[in-house]
């Protein structure tokens, strides 16, 4: 609905690289995974002028039945976007993924490396309940 079908692709993305890490490994090829998170890229820029735009190019009937419950949760989204890391920082990421002799099965940029943390110590029913707390889901 929000961030479905996009998130989707990343678990796509993840499990091709999972494949090709396992299938790979006999002939001394290395595959990780470098996960960003939001990123400030011109995809990402004025994302509130362009949800705004989005919102009013909707018919008003749509726009209705949608507006209260969805909007709280891209006005949150938007603000992640307003702290977001700038690409460079990734690709110091990138760069020490290229670097180490033994890759990690992921790297995390800063960004997202927090949500990790709270994950394995709060456990997954508690994390989730937390992320759909601070989307407005909930």
């Amino acid at each position: 609905m929000l961030r479905g079908a996009y998130l989707v692709s990343k678990y796509g993305v993840e499990g091709i690289t999972n494949v090709l890490r396992y299938e790979m490994a006999p002939f001394g090829i290395q595959a990780t995974s470098i996960e960003p998170a939001g990123m400030k890229t011109p995809m990402t820029a004025d994302a509130d002028a362009r949800t705004k735009k989005t919102w009013e190019a909707m018919e008003p009937q749509v726009r209705d039945a949608y507006y209260d419950k969805i909007n709280p949760t891209l006005e949150f989204m938007n603000s992640v976007i307003d702290t977001a890391e700038k690409p460079e920082n990734v690709a110091k990421v990138i760069l020490k993924a290229l670097n180490d002799k033994k890759m990690k099965i992921r790297y995390m940029a800063k960004s997202v490396a927090w949500q990790a943390g709270v994950q394995r110590l709060r456990g997954e029913n508690a994390f989730e309940s937390m992320m759909m707390k601070g989307m407005k889901l909930k």
